[in-house]
């Protein structure tokens, strides 16, 4: 069974912020000779092999789910002096979604397939960033039009 992960993106205020960190942290990781996509986490998955069958990370921005990226592996690295820590790797293509409300919390949770949010997709089934400004998108919910 596929199970997703769901982790706050702290200190980002917009989509277009987070695009921005994750182009900041593609360029660093390239010059150190690590995957272009990860994050490392001190609370290492205990449900990995569910993760690796076609899990996502879902980014929660704002308060809201707006962006997952797939999970490509999980690297356990041991640093000298240091607690063992998890490096989820992940697909570089950030696939936004229906915005879905999400209280904070602290670290990551585990996210059923059934409680996750929609891909935003064309027509076509594929993944459409241009198809409406996402203030736009939230405002026209907010007015009950979406």
């Amino acid at each position: 069974m596929t199970l997703h992960l769901l982790r706050l993106a702290a200190g980002v205020h917009s989509l277009d912020h987070l695009r921005e960190i994750l182009a900041t942290q593609k360029q660093k990781a390239q010059a150190l000779g690590l995957p272009a996509s990860f994050f490392e986490t001190r609370s290492i998955p205990r449900r990995r092999t569910e993760l690796l069958q076609g899990g996502s990370l879902y980014r929660v921005v704002k308060g809201e789910i707006l962006a997952r990226q797939l999970i490509l592996g999980i690297e356990d690295l041991e640093i000298e002096g240091e607690r063992p820590v998890a490096r989820v790797i992940l697909a570089e293509p950030l696939i936004l979604l229906q915005p879905r409300p999400q209280r904070p919390f602290q670290g990551w949770r585990y996210l059923k397939p059934e409680d996750a949010p929609q891909d935003l997709t064309t027509s076509e089934g594929e993944n459409d960033p241009d198809a409406m400004p996402l203030a736009m998108r939230q405002e026209l919910e907010r007015l009950g039009l979406l």
